[in-house]
């Protein structure tokens, strides 16, 4: 049992010390597909699940399968809440400039509001909402027609940070060093 425990935390301490470490090595913000947190997710919780398979079944504890039951509506709600793009070590003025930038290389018109770009050329909404104090912002479209749009927005954006020198926030990929070393 104990054994699932191990690799549990060994993955943990690689996702967390690789997003920390490749954020403060190449001082350039890291974007990556929201559902490798999800996946994350999914691997923190798998040991409860493993525990609850593993209990023979005549000493099934309410309380267990109310544990099992909590953890899949969780689970269901962040797989419709986790989608699109993270991207970690940003700060407001860099990441204004790179979605900018990427919106003009694609040739899409645009209309910010607080919290969303209208993408009119398109008939799209891309939904931004950024935690500067972290560096931290999340991009996903309204509704799931946009998702080719989507992508090509984060690779134009990703190019932007590749051939531009950019401030970087590292409040999470510091936070992100620790929990991986603490998990470790």
């Amino acid at each position: 049992m104990i054994e699932y425990f191990a690799v549990t935390f060994f993955l943990e301490a690689l996702f967390f010390l690789g997003i920390g470490i490749r954020v403060m090595a190449v001082r350039r913000p890291l974007l990556l597909n929201a559902r490798w947190c999800l996946g994350f997710i999914a691997v923190v919780f798998a040991p409860g699940i493993i525990v609850w398979l593993n209990v023979p079944s005549k000493s099934v504890n309410p309380f267990m399968l109310i544990y099992i039951l909590v953890l899949f509506v969780v689970f269901i709600f962040l797989a419709i809440v986790i989608k699109g793009y993270i991207v970690m070590g940003i700060t407001d003025e860099s990441f204004r400039a790179a979605i900018h930038s990427a919106l003009q290389e694609l040739n899409i018109t645009f209309e910010e509001t607080l919290g969303h770009i209208k993408l009119t050329s398109h008939d799209l909404e891309l939904q931004v909402a950024v935690q500067s104090w972290v560096g931290n912002a999340q991009l996903k479209m309204k509704g799931s027609n946009g998702k080719p749009v989507l992508n090509e927005i984060v690779k134009a954006v990703g190019g932007y940070y590749q051939t531009h020198e950019t401030k970087t926030n590292n409040v999470t990929a510091i936070f992100y060093l620790i929990m991986g070393l603490k998990s470790y």
